[in-house]
């Protein structure tokens, strides 16, 4: 979704250059970009939207009963379709409707002090060593849902490491190359992103 604000639009980014007119010009020709063959819609919401980082919606969830009546055009869209400039109370929306790609995963999650969300006491160079055992344990033939609720710092411990289902782009990038470049049923070697050391196995 790529947004243009405009002076008056309620969306959270200070000094919006465009007024009302401005910002249905730019969107209308950004829109056309986007139609393009071989246009990037992701790096075209990188490099103009003017909606800030930490609030972006990468994807929108059809079956979200909070959803905001003015996203639900996107709906309408028909895959790779882009939509026309919406006007929005955040400003003028332009969609894409993709595709997704799904996997099923589960993980190991190793944190140390000053990973993000770690509330343990060791080392990085402590949860790095583990997480190599651990790896070589389940290399060996031990159960990696078994490790993974005996071992696993992260929140679906309790449920063997298992994640469920979740689309290209949901987790962060180190976990989603990952995760994605596995074959089903194999398992990842240890992956380092913000919260600490995972071990990835991919289920389909």
């Amino acid at each position: 979704m790529l947004v243009i604000g405009y002076q008056g639009a309620r969306i959270p980014k200070q000094d919006l250059y465009y007024d009302r007119e401005g910002a249905a010009e730019v969107s209308a020709k950004l829109a056309d970009l986007a139609r393009r063959k071989g246009a990037d819609f992701s790096e075209l919401v990188d490099r103009f939207t003017d909606l800030p980082e930490q609030t972006r919606i990468p994807m929108i969830d059809q079956a979200n009963p909070q959803l905001p009546p003015f996203l639900k055009p996107a709906f309408s869209l028909l895959e790779g379709q882009v939509s026309d400039p919406v006007e929005t109370p955040l400003g003028f929306l332009i969609f894409k409707r993709i595709s997704l790609e799904l996997i099923t995963a589960s993980h190991v999650l190793i944190s140390y002090q000053g990973a993000l969300r770690s509330e343990q006491s060791r080392s990085k160079d402590e949860a790095m060593q583990l997480a190599q055992q651990l790896l070589a344990e389940i290399q060996d033939g031990r159960d990696f849902a078994e490790v993974a609720k005996e071992h696993s710092n992260g929140p679906s411990a309790p449920q063997d490491g298992m994640l469920g289902e979740f689309p290209r782009g949901m987790m962060v990038p180190e976990f989603d190359q990952a995760a994605f470049a596995l074959e089903p049923n194999t398992v990842s070697k240890v992956v380092e992103t913000a919260f600490g050391f995972h071990i990835i196995k991919r289920h389909q």
